[in-house]
């Protein structure tokens, strides 16, 4: 499992801060937002 955090506008923009998503849900948000919102941790 890892976590996605998404910071500044995006949270705003996507509407939440933080989720746990599966692998392949965050490649499907990554394809989705700025890269530079975001950071991955391996959890």
């Amino acid at each position: 499992m890892k976590k996605i955090i998404l910071l500044g506008p995006l949270s705003n923009q996507l509407g939440f801060k933080e989720k746990d998503v599966d692998g392949s849900d965050i490649i499907d948000i990554i394809s989705k937002v700025d890269r530079k919102g975001i950071i991955l941790q391996n959890g």
